[in-house]
């Protein structure tokens, strides 16, 4: 079981993520809407895609951190592979 601080880590990247996801969606027109969107959902958007790149930077440094703390040797690199698929 990891350590206090690395579980607050991992607790906090995917709080970021969920909140993250949640504004984008709801910022995004849904089926059968005007496809246009606000000003105001255009920023909530943003701030959704930013607090998303948060949690991805937290989930970066809890791997990190698991590597230090027990030497883990990744095969391929996870973020490396992600976005190579785009």
């Amino acid at each position: 079981m990891p350590d206090s601080k690395t579980q607050a880590a991992w607790s906090t990247a995917l709080k970021h993520i969920n909140n993250g996801a949640g504004d984008v969606y709801e910022a995004l027109p849904h089926l059968g809407a005007v496809q246009t969107m606000s000003p105001k959902q255009e920023k909530q958007e943003a701030r959704g895609w930013k607090e998303f790149g948060e949690g991805i930077k937290g989930l970066k440094a809890v791997q990190a951190r698991l590597h230090r703390n027990f030497g883990l040797e990744l095969r391929t690199d996870p973020w490396e592979v992600l976005t190579e698929a785009k």
